[in-house]
This record gives structure tokens, C-alpha cells and sequence, in this order.
């Protein structure tokens, strides 16, 4: 069993650690004053490293921008506009065209109408509805030559495409 006069002297003879400085207790209220707080920036800091991140932002986004390879979403479209067609056209019972107009009567036998419409090319169903399938369009032509069909798409910035699609009947 320990004595509470032994465990009084330990106590009293460990000396007090704060911020890997020996204190002792008639100097403890000056801690505060030993240190010197170097944490944080000035103002003058702060603004330029501001300045110079602007200047870097500012010129990284034109060699970024420069970067960036050609687009190829006009030719896309009209590539899925044509594959959206021929498949329509892969399923049909008949297939005309009447003046610039692609009429497809479908298995259900609904009446479908692809046209051109102001600057698209849309599908109506019926008569009803307004699907559009390739906007920015120029001119949009329809061509039967024998059992195929010739489409012609001419978009708004010079780009012409074009499809034959062969028409097989089905029954």
C-alpha cells in the first residue's frame, strides 16, 4: 500500500510539459508569451497568391480549349437519323414517297410521314404528333430509284449526307 505522503512527493517532483517546454509552476501564466503564433497568411500573401492563381486560370482554359479534338455530332446525328430511318423502312408493308414527303405504312398499319419541317426533319404518326429526328436541317430530299430509296440531308452549315436504303415489301 502506497502512502499519500510518497505519492504527494511524486507528484510534487514531475515537472509540467506544455509545448515540449519545461515549466515550472511560478511561470506557468507567462505561457501565452513564450510563443510567438507564425499560423496564417498576411493580406500581401493571400493577394498575390490570388493574382497568380488568376494568371494561370486565364491562360490554362485557351490551352485546354485548344486541345480539344473536332467535333463530330453533325455526322452522328445524321448517321442515326438514316439508321432510325432504314430500320422504320426495314419493317414496312409499303414504302412511297409523295413530292418531298417519305410516307411508310408500318406492320400496325399506321400511317408514318417523314418530312421536313422549317429546320428539322420530322415524324408524324397518323397525321398526329411531332417527333423530331434531325434538327438544323438545310434542305431534306426523297428519291425512289427502283426498290431503293435515296435520301439526301443538307444541314445548315454545308454538311451533305446521304443514304440509299433498299425496300423489300413485307408481308
Amino acid at each position: 500500500m502506497v502512502s499519500l505522503s510518497s505519492s504527494r512527493k511524486k507528484t510534487s517532483s514531475l515537472k509540467v510539459v506544455q509545448y515540449g517546454h519545461p515549466l515550472n509552476r511560478k511561470s506557468r501564466r507567462f505561457v501565452c508569451m513564450l510563443f510567438k503564433s507564425n499560423k496564417g497568411f498576411t493580406l500581401s500573401e493571400t493577394m498575390i497568391s490570388l493574382t497568380l492563381l488568376m494568371i494561370i486560370l486565364s491562360l490554362s482554359y485557351p490551352l485546354l480549349h485548344s486541345l480539344e479534338g473536332p467535333s463530330y455530332y453533325k455526322e452522328l446525328s445524321a448517321r442515326q437519323f438514316f439508321t432510325f430511318i432504314q430500320h422504320e423502312v426495314q419493317y414496312a408493308r409499303e414504302a412511297s414517297i409523295e413530292g418531298n414527303t417519305f410516307q411508310i405504312i408500318d406492320s400496325r398499319h399506321r400511317s408514318i410521314t417523314i418530312e421536313q419541317y422549317q429546320n428539322i426533319v420530322r415524324k408524324r404518326v397518323g397525321g398526329k404528333g411531332h417527333e423530331s429526328l434531325l434538327s438544323k436541317v438545310k434542305l431534306f430530299t426523297v428519291q425512289q430509284t427502283g426498290s431503293d430509296f435515296l435520301i439526301l440531308v443538307e444541314l445548315e452549315g454545308g454538311e451533305a449526307y446521304q443514304k440509299r436504303i433498299h425496300y423489300e415489301a413485307v408481308q
